[in-house]
């Protein structure tokens, strides 16, 4: 209406400037427009000191500002009690990590909290029908990493797994103040640890579009400290063929990359990797260069000579 707007408007819009302002310090920012915020307010790099007067900008992750008390939860109902769980299929198909970013009302700091556990319930449950998150104050102590938690939701059989699910995001890796990013070492040392942090959850990202339900993490952690103890999570599905295929096909690049270079090395464990080659290929998982590499190497095992005789 002209010349007239909802106060919210404006109260997300100062959130998101003080986040940026104070982002930007270690960061190159790249908001989005309320009309193009599907879910993202923000693209963001850490910047990096490579020489004298100069700097370059490294690992991509996305953030979404947050600022007072406002909740963050992923799907559930709408006001027409319609399920939104277009926003796990928005979550599935984001290609970077995603970071929370939270202002306090009086406008003083920054929290960073990493939303990796996110993929880990959808790992294990598909498509939650809900989750809450919630986070902590910074902490001084070591603190080790709380399992989600789930239990049923009532009204939801059959929307994605009926269940709600709590996840407790801890304390925030960073906490980031204006005051406190004009010491040169601080700030340093801040986009150490957030480019720590990204490149562990790219990981988890890539792995899930991959198929692999395997999950990297840190276990422990104090803010604007590097991480401590790591953790290693894996799902396993019981159902036959569940998920098979997708691992098998991410499989086979890296077998094949493995064993060209054995085979180029004159390595004798690549005839290790025969079998794997011939289950590959018998199932139909391999792509166009596996059968010529399972083929010299079968011969090359056959007539006793070195695996770089066929190339």
């Amino acid at each position: 209406m002209a010349g007239r707007r909802l106060d919210v408007d404006s109260i997300g819009e100062s959130y998101e400037v003080f986040a940026e302002s104070v982002l930007s310090r270690i960061a190159t920012l790249t908001r989005i427009g309320t009309k193009q915020d599907f879910g993202t307010d923000t693209y963001c790099q850490p910047r990096v000191v490579i020489g004298a007067r100069m700097e370059a900008v490294t690992e991509l992750c996305l953030l979404q500002v947050k600022g007072g008390s406002s909740p963050l939860v992923y799907g559930g109902v709408d006001g027409a009690g319609q399920w939104k769980g277009y926003e796990f299929d928005w979550l599935k198909n984001l290609w970077a990590p995603l970071y929370l970013a939270t202002v306090d009302t009086q406008y003083q700091r920054i929290d960073l909290f990493s939303l990796w556990p996110i993929w880990w319930v959808i790992w294990q449950c598909g498509t939650p029908f809900r989750i809450n998150l919630s986070w902590r104050e910074a902490n001084v102590s070591e603190y080790t990493y709380s399992h989600p938690i789930s239990e049923p939701a009532n009204g939801s059989a059959g929307i994605g797994d009926g269940h709600i699910w709590s996840i407790d995001l801890g304390p925030p890796l960073l906490r980031l103040t204006h005051q406190n990013l004009n010491d040169d070492s601080i700030r340093n040392q801040a986009v150490e640890i957030f480019r720590h942090w990204i490149r562990v959850d790219r990981q988890t990202v890539a792995r899930f579009h991959a198929g692999v339900p395997f999950v990297e993490a840190s276990h422990t952690w104090v803010t604007n400290q590097m991480p401590g103890v790591r953790q290693e999570l894996l799902v396993m599905f019981n159902s036959p063929g569940m998920n098979i295929e997708r691992l098998a096909k991410a499989l086979a690049p890296v077998i094949l990359a493995l064993g060209a270079h054995l085979q180029h090395q004159g390595n004798p464990d690549v005839f290790r990797l025969i079998p794997i080659l011939e289950w590959l290929e018998s199932n139909c998982y391999g792509n166009l260069i596996t059968p010529q590499l399972l083929q010299n190497l079968s011969r090359a095992q056959r007539e006793n000579v070195g695996p770089a005789a066929y190339l």
